[in-house]
Protein backbone atom coordinates (compact mmCIF):
# COMPACT_ATOMS: atom_id res chain seq x y z
CA UNK A 1 0.00 0.00 0.00
CA UNK A 2 1.18 3.50 -0.73
CA UNK A 3 1.90 5.83 2.03
CA UNK A 4 -1.11 7.81 1.11
CA UNK A 5 -3.86 5.33 1.70
CA UNK A 6 -5.68 5.23 4.92
CA UNK A 7 -5.19 2.24 6.99
CA UNK A 8 -8.42 2.54 8.91
CA UNK A 9 -10.28 2.76 5.52
CA UNK A 10 -12.22 -0.01 3.69
CA UNK A 11 -14.44 0.77 0.74
CA UNK A 12 -17.05 -1.17 -0.61
CA UNK A 13 -19.51 -1.69 -3.82
CA UNK A 14 -21.91 -4.65 -2.93
CA UNK A 15 -25.61 -5.05 -2.06
CA UNK A 16 -26.23 -2.91 0.76
CA UNK A 17 -27.67 -5.93 2.70
CA UNK A 18 -23.79 -7.38 2.79
CA UNK A 19 -22.54 -3.95 3.20
CA UNK A 20 -24.68 -3.96 6.73
CA UNK A 21 -23.63 -7.06 7.77
CA UNK A 22 -19.79 -6.20 7.22
CA UNK A 23 -19.67 -2.50 8.93
CA UNK A 24 -21.08 -4.06 12.10
CA UNK A 25 -17.78 -6.19 12.57
CA UNK A 26 -15.77 -3.96 10.64
CA UNK A 27 -16.36 -1.15 13.32
CA UNK A 28 -15.80 -3.34 16.18
CA UNK A 29 -12.20 -3.17 14.89
CA UNK A 30 -11.98 0.49 14.44
CA UNK A 31 -12.35 -0.62 10.53
CA UNK A 32 -14.80 2.72 8.34
CA UNK A 33 -16.31 0.47 5.99
CA UNK A 34 -17.76 3.41 3.39
CA UNK A 35 -20.00 2.25 0.42
CA UNK A 36 -20.14 3.15 -3.04
CA UNK A 37 -23.12 5.28 -3.77
CA UNK A 38 -25.59 6.06 -6.44
CA UNK A 39 -23.77 9.60 -6.71
CA UNK A 40 -19.85 8.08 -7.13
CA UNK A 41 -17.93 8.70 -9.71
CA UNK A 42 -17.71 5.49 -11.91
CA UNK A 43 -15.99 2.57 -10.57
CA UNK A 44 -12.47 3.13 -11.61
CA UNK A 45 -12.38 6.83 -10.48
CA UNK A 46 -13.60 6.18 -7.49
CA UNK A 47 -11.45 3.34 -6.36
CA UNK A 48 -8.23 5.21 -7.90
CA UNK A 49 -8.70 8.52 -5.65
CA UNK A 50 -10.39 6.89 -2.52
CA UNK A 51 -7.13 6.76 -0.56
CA UNK A 52 -8.66 3.73 1.02
CA UNK A 53 -6.66 0.57 2.08
CA UNK A 54 -8.83 -2.34 0.97
CA UNK A 55 -11.49 -2.34 -1.46
CA UNK A 56 -14.34 -4.94 -1.37
CA UNK A 57 -16.12 -5.72 -4.90
CA UNK A 58 -18.90 -7.91 -5.09
CA UNK A 59 -19.03 -10.21 -8.28
CA UNK A 60 -17.57 -7.60 -10.37
CA UNK A 61 -17.12 -8.21 -14.73
CA UNK A 62 -13.14 -8.49 -14.83
CA UNK A 63 -10.95 -8.98 -11.69
CA UNK A 64 -8.30 -7.77 -13.99
CA UNK A 65 -9.56 -4.34 -14.18
CA UNK A 66 -10.18 -3.72 -10.57
CA UNK A 67 -6.97 -5.26 -9.79
CA UNK A 68 -5.50 -2.93 -11.79
CA UNK A 69 -7.38 -0.03 -9.98
CA UNK A 70 -6.81 -1.04 -7.03
CA UNK A 71 -3.13 -1.46 -7.32
CA UNK A 72 -3.29 1.98 -8.50
CA UNK A 73 -4.76 3.19 -5.71
CA UNK A 74 -2.11 1.25 -3.54
CA UNK A 75 -4.89 -0.89 -1.84
CA UNK A 76 -5.70 -4.56 -1.89
CA UNK A 77 -8.54 -5.89 -3.48
CA UNK A 78 -10.87 -8.86 -2.03
CA UNK A 79 -13.57 -9.92 -4.49
CA UNK A 80 -17.21 -11.47 -3.60
CA UNK A 81 -18.42 -14.16 -5.68
CA UNK A 82 -20.24 -17.43 -6.28
CA UNK A 83 -18.91 -17.90 -9.68
CA UNK A 84 -16.36 -20.46 -10.02
CA UNK A 85 -14.73 -18.81 -13.35
CA UNK A 86 -13.92 -15.93 -10.75
CA UNK A 87 -12.60 -18.13 -7.80
CA UNK A 88 -10.38 -18.96 -10.77
CA UNK A 89 -9.05 -16.38 -11.86
CA UNK A 90 -8.97 -14.67 -8.76
CA UNK A 91 -6.44 -16.91 -7.77
CA UNK A 92 -4.23 -16.96 -10.71
CA UNK A 93 -4.19 -13.37 -9.80
CA UNK A 94 -3.20 -13.51 -6.14
CA UNK A 95 -6.48 -12.28 -5.58
CA UNK A 96 -8.58 -12.38 -2.10
CA UNK A 97 -11.52 -14.60 -3.13
CA UNK A 98 -14.44 -15.16 -0.62
CA UNK A 99 -18.40 -15.80 -1.01
CA UNK A 100 -20.72 -13.16 -1.00
CA UNK A 101 -21.89 -14.35 2.87
CA UNK A 102 -18.36 -14.53 4.56
CA UNK A 103 -18.08 -13.02 7.87
CA UNK A 104 -15.37 -9.65 8.09
CA UNK A 105 -13.05 -12.18 10.02
CA UNK A 106 -13.21 -14.24 6.78
CA UNK A 107 -12.30 -10.91 4.85
CA UNK A 108 -9.30 -10.23 6.60
CA UNK A 109 -7.62 -13.66 6.62
CA UNK A 110 -8.22 -13.80 3.09
CA UNK A 111 -6.51 -10.93 2.83
CA UNK A 112 -3.75 -11.72 4.91
CA UNK A 113 -3.29 -14.87 2.86
CA UNK A 114 -3.29 -13.29 -0.81
CA UNK A 115 0.25 -12.53 -0.54
CA UNK A 116 1.28 -12.15 -4.62
CA UNK A 117 -1.31 -10.11 -7.09
CA UNK A 118 0.96 -11.71 -10.23
CA UNK A 119 -1.11 -13.86 -12.63
CA UNK A 120 2.05 -15.49 -13.89
CA UNK A 121 5.61 -14.55 -12.72
CA UNK A 122 8.13 -13.85 -15.42
CA UNK A 123 9.98 -16.94 -14.62
CA UNK A 124 7.09 -19.00 -16.21
CA UNK A 125 5.18 -16.73 -18.53
CA UNK A 126 2.28 -18.18 -20.42
CA UNK A 127 2.98 -20.68 -22.90
CA UNK A 128 2.60 -19.46 -26.84
CA UNK A 129 0.52 -21.76 -29.28
CA UNK A 130 0.09 -21.09 -32.72
CA UNK A 131 -2.76 -22.87 -34.98
CA UNK A 132 -1.13 -22.43 -38.54
CA UNK A 133 -2.93 -24.09 -41.90
CA UNK A 134 -2.86 -23.51 -45.12
CA UNK A 135 -5.06 -21.53 -47.70
CA UNK A 136 -8.70 -23.59 -48.57
CA UNK A 137 -9.67 -23.45 -44.47
CA UNK A 138 -8.53 -26.72 -43.08
CA UNK A 139 -10.33 -25.57 -40.15
CA UNK A 140 -7.36 -23.92 -37.96
CA UNK A 141 -9.74 -21.05 -36.26
CA UNK A 142 -12.40 -23.57 -34.71
CA UNK A 143 -9.18 -25.91 -33.92
CA UNK A 144 -7.75 -22.92 -32.28
CA UNK A 145 -10.67 -21.84 -30.19
CA UNK A 146 -11.27 -25.35 -29.63
CA UNK A 147 -7.61 -25.87 -27.41
CA UNK A 148 -8.64 -22.96 -25.93
CA UNK A 149 -11.83 -24.29 -24.50
CA UNK A 150 -9.42 -27.59 -23.55
CA UNK A 151 -7.18 -25.64 -21.78
CA UNK A 152 -9.92 -23.46 -19.89
CA UNK A 153 -11.87 -26.36 -19.00
CA UNK A 154 -8.21 -27.73 -17.37
CA UNK A 155 -8.22 -24.31 -14.99
CA UNK A 156 -5.56 -22.46 -16.95
CA UNK A 157 -5.35 -18.68 -17.86
CA UNK A 158 -6.30 -18.51 -21.43
CA UNK A 159 -5.88 -15.34 -24.04
CA UNK A 160 -7.15 -16.28 -27.80
CA UNK A 161 -5.64 -14.13 -30.20
CA UNK A 162 -7.45 -13.91 -33.44
CA UNK A 163 -3.98 -12.70 -35.21
CA UNK A 164 -5.18 -13.40 -38.83
CA UNK A 165 -4.91 -10.49 -41.42
CA UNK A 166 -6.68 -12.42 -44.44
CA UNK A 167 -10.39 -13.13 -42.83
CA UNK A 168 -10.53 -13.04 -38.57
CA UNK A 169 -13.65 -15.10 -37.33
CA UNK A 170 -13.18 -15.71 -33.95
CA UNK A 171 -15.54 -13.35 -32.06
CA UNK A 172 -18.52 -13.99 -34.95
CA UNK A 173 -17.71 -17.68 -34.27
CA UNK A 174 -17.98 -17.85 -30.39
CA UNK A 175 -21.31 -15.26 -30.69
CA UNK A 176 -19.34 -12.24 -29.20
CA UNK A 177 -21.66 -9.36 -30.31
CA UNK A 178 -19.41 -6.37 -29.76
CA UNK A 179 -17.33 -7.56 -32.27
CA UNK A 180 -14.41 -5.24 -31.71
CA UNK A 181 -11.07 -5.28 -32.95
CA UNK A 182 -9.20 -5.67 -29.91
CA UNK A 183 -5.95 -6.86 -31.13
CA UNK A 184 -5.54 -3.37 -33.60
CA UNK A 185 -6.89 -1.54 -30.33
CA UNK A 186 -3.63 -3.22 -28.08
CA UNK A 187 -1.27 -2.65 -30.75
CA UNK A 188 -2.13 0.72 -30.95
CA UNK A 189 -1.96 1.01 -27.22
CA UNK A 190 1.50 -0.72 -27.69
CA UNK A 191 3.43 1.53 -29.94
CA UNK A 192 2.32 4.37 -27.73
CA UNK A 193 4.00 2.78 -25.01
CA UNK A 194 0.68 2.02 -22.75
CA UNK A 195 0.22 -1.79 -23.10
CA UNK A 196 1.76 -4.20 -20.08
CA UNK A 197 0.12 -7.19 -18.23
CA UNK A 198 -1.90 -4.82 -16.00
CA UNK A 199 -3.62 -3.06 -19.16
CA UNK A 200 -4.16 -6.22 -21.55
CA UNK A 201 -7.32 -7.07 -20.20
CA UNK A 202 -9.09 -3.67 -21.17
CA UNK A 203 -8.68 -5.13 -24.84
CA UNK A 204 -9.66 -8.85 -24.08
CA UNK A 205 -13.74 -10.41 -24.24
CA UNK A 206 -15.09 -12.46 -22.00
CA UNK A 207 -16.26 -16.08 -23.05
CA UNK A 208 -17.80 -18.34 -20.86
CA UNK A 209 -18.60 -21.82 -22.08
CA UNK A 210 -21.24 -23.87 -20.93
CA UNK A 211 -18.66 -25.72 -17.95
CA UNK A 212 -18.03 -23.15 -16.33
CA UNK A 213 -14.82 -22.14 -17.20
CA UNK A 214 -13.93 -18.85 -18.47
CA UNK A 215 -10.96 -17.62 -21.29
CA UNK A 216 -10.06 -14.44 -22.92
CA UNK A 217 -10.48 -13.45 -26.55
CA UNK A 218 -8.58 -10.64 -28.25
CA UNK A 219 -10.40 -10.21 -31.18
CA UNK A 220 -9.40 -9.96 -34.44
CA UNK A 221 -9.47 -6.99 -36.97
CA UNK A 222 -13.07 -6.39 -38.12
CA UNK A 223 -12.04 -5.39 -41.95
CA UNK A 224 -9.70 -7.23 -43.91
CA UNK A 225 -8.41 -3.91 -45.04
CA UNK A 226 -7.13 -2.91 -41.35
CA UNK A 227 -3.75 -5.56 -41.45
CA UNK A 228 -1.25 -2.30 -41.63
CA UNK A 229 -2.75 -1.60 -37.85
CA UNK A 230 -0.61 -4.52 -36.44
CA UNK A 231 2.56 -3.97 -37.15
CA UNK A 232 5.48 -6.04 -36.39
CA UNK A 233 7.24 -4.39 -33.41
CA UNK A 234 3.53 -4.21 -31.66
CA UNK A 235 2.17 -7.12 -32.17
CA UNK A 236 5.32 -8.39 -30.40
CA UNK A 237 4.64 -6.29 -27.27
CA UNK A 238 0.82 -7.65 -27.66
CA UNK A 239 1.82 -10.97 -27.44
CA UNK A 240 4.14 -10.35 -24.68
CA UNK A 241 1.36 -8.70 -22.16
CA UNK A 242 -0.63 -11.43 -23.09
CA UNK A 243 2.24 -14.24 -21.87
CA UNK A 244 2.76 -12.13 -18.75
CA UNK A 245 -1.25 -12.00 -18.21
CA UNK A 246 -2.08 -15.55 -18.77
CA UNK A 247 -1.28 -19.45 -18.50
CA UNK A 248 -1.37 -20.36 -21.81
CA UNK A 249 -1.80 -17.82 -25.32
CA UNK A 250 -3.49 -19.15 -28.02
CA UNK A 251 -2.90 -17.44 -31.81
CA UNK A 252 -4.96 -18.28 -34.70
CA UNK A 253 -2.83 -16.86 -37.37
CA UNK A 254 -3.45 -16.72 -41.51
CA UNK A 255 -2.19 -18.77 -44.17
CA UNK A 256 0.53 -17.08 -45.75
CA UNK A 257 3.60 -17.38 -44.91
CA UNK A 258 5.48 -15.63 -47.65
CA UNK A 259 8.39 -13.37 -46.35
CA UNK A 260 9.22 -11.82 -49.54
CA UNK A 261 6.65 -8.95 -49.78
CA UNK A 262 9.25 -6.26 -49.65
CA UNK A 263 9.90 -7.00 -53.26
CA UNK A 264 6.75 -5.67 -54.25
CA UNK A 265 6.09 -3.04 -51.67
CA UNK A 266 8.08 -0.04 -49.82
CA UNK A 267 11.04 -1.60 -47.86
CA UNK A 268 9.57 0.77 -44.61
CA UNK A 269 5.60 0.09 -45.29
CA UNK A 270 4.07 -2.45 -42.98
CA UNK A 271 3.69 -6.36 -43.94
CA UNK A 272 0.04 -8.15 -44.26
CA UNK A 273 2.08 -11.54 -43.67
CA UNK A 274 4.28 -10.18 -40.46
CA UNK A 275 1.50 -11.06 -38.10
CA UNK A 276 1.48 -14.64 -39.00
CA UNK A 277 5.37 -14.98 -39.23
CA UNK A 278 5.91 -12.69 -35.89
CA UNK A 279 3.54 -15.48 -33.91
CA UNK A 280 5.17 -18.31 -35.62
CA UNK A 281 8.45 -17.26 -34.33
CA UNK A 282 7.46 -16.60 -31.15
CA UNK A 283 5.79 -20.04 -30.60
CA UNK A 284 6.51 -22.43 -28.15
CA UNK A 285 4.44 -24.77 -30.19
CA UNK A 286 2.51 -24.88 -34.10
CA UNK A 287 0.02 -26.77 -34.76
CA UNK A 288 -0.14 -27.10 -38.49
CA UNK A 289 -3.76 -27.99 -39.32
CA UNK A 290 -4.32 -29.60 -42.35
CA UNK A 291 -7.80 -31.26 -43.95
CA UNK A 292 -7.87 -34.91 -44.64
CA UNK A 293 -9.21 -34.03 -48.26
CA UNK A 294 -6.82 -34.73 -51.14
CA UNK A 295 -6.30 -30.68 -52.35
CA UNK A 296 -5.64 -29.75 -48.58
CA UNK A 297 -2.97 -32.39 -47.86
CA UNK A 298 -1.48 -31.51 -50.96
CA UNK A 299 -1.61 -27.34 -49.85
CA UNK A 300 -0.24 -28.56 -46.47
CA UNK A 301 2.74 -30.72 -47.54
CA UNK A 302 3.83 -27.76 -50.12
CA UNK A 303 3.79 -25.54 -47.51
CA UNK A 304 5.15 -27.62 -44.61
CA UNK A 305 9.09 -26.74 -45.56
CA UNK A 306 8.52 -23.27 -44.83
CA UNK A 307 6.73 -23.81 -41.81
CA UNK A 308 9.73 -25.57 -40.75
CA UNK A 309 12.09 -23.17 -41.38
CA UNK A 310 10.12 -20.24 -40.15
CA UNK A 311 9.62 -22.45 -36.63
CA UNK A 312 12.93 -22.74 -36.04
CA UNK A 313 12.93 -24.62 -32.81
CA UNK A 314 9.50 -24.62 -31.69
CA UNK A 315 8.03 -28.03 -31.33
CA UNK A 316 5.52 -28.35 -34.78
CA UNK A 317 2.63 -31.04 -34.20
CA UNK A 318 0.43 -31.88 -37.14
CA UNK A 319 -2.89 -32.33 -37.17
CA UNK A 320 -5.20 -33.95 -39.91
CA UNK A 321 -8.93 -32.36 -39.73
CA UNK A 322 -12.22 -33.86 -40.82
CA UNK A 323 -10.98 -37.31 -40.62
CA UNK A 324 -14.09 -39.55 -42.42
CA UNK A 325 -13.55 -43.38 -42.70
CA UNK A 326 -15.99 -43.53 -44.82
CA UNK A 327 -14.23 -41.33 -47.26
CA UNK A 328 -10.91 -43.07 -47.11
CA UNK A 329 -12.01 -46.44 -46.75
CA UNK A 330 -10.54 -48.87 -44.09
CA UNK A 331 -7.99 -47.75 -41.41
CA UNK A 332 -7.68 -43.81 -42.59
CA UNK A 333 -5.07 -43.50 -39.56
CA UNK A 334 -2.25 -45.38 -41.17
CA UNK A 335 -3.20 -44.41 -44.95
CA UNK A 336 -2.77 -40.85 -44.05
CA UNK A 337 0.58 -41.47 -41.56
CA UNK A 338 1.72 -43.15 -44.92
CA UNK A 339 1.06 -40.37 -47.32
CA UNK A 340 2.67 -37.74 -44.80
CA UNK A 341 5.51 -39.75 -44.09
CA UNK A 342 6.34 -40.69 -48.12
CA UNK A 343 5.58 -37.14 -49.24
CA UNK A 344 6.60 -34.87 -46.59
CA UNK A 345 8.48 -36.64 -43.89
CA UNK A 346 5.32 -36.21 -41.07
CA UNK A 347 5.30 -38.48 -38.60
CA UNK A 348 2.79 -38.87 -36.15
CA UNK A 349 -0.44 -36.73 -37.29
CA UNK A 350 -3.06 -35.90 -34.55
CA UNK A 351 -6.48 -37.06 -36.06
CA UNK A 352 -9.46 -34.98 -35.52
CA UNK A 353 -12.80 -36.37 -36.99
CA UNK A 354 -15.56 -34.92 -38.61
CA UNK A 355 -18.32 -34.80 -36.61
CA UNK A 356 -20.62 -32.57 -38.66
CA UNK A 357 -23.30 -32.58 -36.28
CA UNK A 358 -21.13 -31.28 -33.44
CA UNK A 359 -19.59 -28.76 -36.35
CA UNK A 360 -23.39 -27.49 -36.96
CA UNK A 361 -24.42 -27.46 -33.10
CA UNK A 362 -21.89 -25.08 -32.46
CA UNK A 363 -21.95 -23.05 -35.12
CA UNK A 364 -25.69 -22.18 -34.96
CA UNK A 365 -25.53 -22.21 -30.95
CA UNK A 366 -22.34 -19.67 -30.85
CA UNK A 367 -20.48 -22.27 -28.75
CA UNK A 368 -17.33 -24.49 -28.41
CA UNK A 369 -17.34 -28.49 -29.80
CA UNK A 370 -17.16 -28.69 -25.79
CA UNK A 371 -20.21 -27.03 -24.71
CA UNK A 372 -22.77 -28.85 -27.54
CA UNK A 373 -21.40 -31.88 -27.93
CA UNK A 374 -19.13 -32.68 -25.11
CA UNK A 375 -19.27 -36.61 -25.60
CA UNK A 376 -18.24 -36.21 -29.33
CA UNK A 377 -15.34 -38.19 -30.58
CA UNK A 378 -14.34 -34.65 -31.55
CA UNK A 379 -14.11 -33.29 -28.04
CA UNK A 380 -12.15 -36.51 -27.50
CA UNK A 381 -9.07 -35.88 -30.02
CA UNK A 382 -8.72 -32.47 -28.88
CA UNK A 383 -8.35 -33.24 -25.65
CA UNK A 384 -5.76 -35.97 -27.23
CA UNK A 385 -4.13 -32.52 -28.68
CA UNK A 386 -3.98 -30.47 -25.71
CA UNK A 387 -2.50 -33.61 -23.53
CA UNK A 388 0.01 -33.30 -26.91
CA UNK A 389 0.85 -30.31 -26.17
CA UNK A 390 1.10 -30.76 -22.15
CA UNK A 391 1.19 -34.15 -20.95
CA UNK A 392 0.39 -32.68 -17.62
CA UNK A 393 -3.11 -32.58 -18.50
CA UNK A 394 -3.18 -36.63 -18.27
CA UNK A 395 -3.29 -36.77 -14.73
CA UNK A 396 -6.67 -34.18 -14.94
CA UNK A 397 -9.14 -36.48 -16.23
CA UNK A 398 -10.39 -37.39 -19.80
CA UNK A 399 -13.87 -36.74 -21.35
CA UNK A 400 -15.94 -39.62 -22.95
CA UNK A 401 -15.71 -39.10 -26.42
CA UNK A 402 -16.31 -42.62 -28.23
CA UNK A 403 -19.29 -42.94 -30.42
CA UNK A 404 -22.03 -45.58 -29.32
CA UNK A 405 -20.90 -49.51 -29.52
CA UNK A 406 -16.98 -47.81 -29.12
CA UNK A 407 -16.14 -47.29 -32.83
CA UNK A 408 -13.52 -45.12 -33.43
CA UNK A 409 -14.97 -42.05 -35.14
CA UNK A 410 -12.39 -42.13 -37.94
CA UNK A 411 -10.91 -45.49 -38.20
CA UNK A 412 -14.06 -47.77 -37.58
CA UNK A 413 -12.02 -49.75 -35.17
CA UNK A 414 -11.62 -50.09 -31.47
CA UNK A 415 -9.44 -48.31 -29.72
CA UNK A 416 -8.00 -51.25 -27.42
CA UNK A 417 -4.91 -48.90 -26.53
CA UNK A 418 -7.13 -46.35 -24.80
CA UNK A 419 -6.84 -44.38 -28.22
CA UNK A 420 -10.06 -43.03 -30.52
CA UNK A 421 -7.95 -44.68 -33.51
CA UNK A 422 -6.14 -48.08 -33.85
CA UNK A 423 -2.48 -46.95 -35.01
CA UNK A 424 -0.64 -49.46 -36.68
CA UNK A 425 2.20 -50.20 -35.03
CA UNK A 426 5.64 -49.24 -36.01
CA UNK A 427 8.84 -47.75 -35.12
CA UNK A 428 10.12 -43.86 -36.05
CA UNK A 429 14.06 -43.19 -36.42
Amino acid sequence: MTGNADDRLVIIDAPPTTVTRLSASAAEEGIVLRARGEDDDDPRSWIESSGAAAVIVSEPESIGSVQTWADRAGARLVVLTRSPPLAREGARRGVAVVPPSAQWQTIVEALAEAVSDRHVSPATAGRVTVVWGPTGAPGRSSIAAALAAEFAAAGRGVVLIDADTYGSSQAAALGLLDESAGIAAACRAAARGELDRDTIDRYLERVEPADGSVFWLLGGIVRAARWPELDEDSLANVVGACRDWADEVVIDVGFNLEQDEEIISDLLAPRRNAATLLAIRSASIVVAVAGAEPVSMMRFIRAHAGLVELAGAARIIPVVNRVRWNALGSGPAAQLDDALERLADISDPSLVPYDLRAVDRAFAERGTWRDVAPRSPLVYAIRRLAERIDPALRTQGRPEGRVAGGRDAADGHRGGDGRWWRRRARTHT
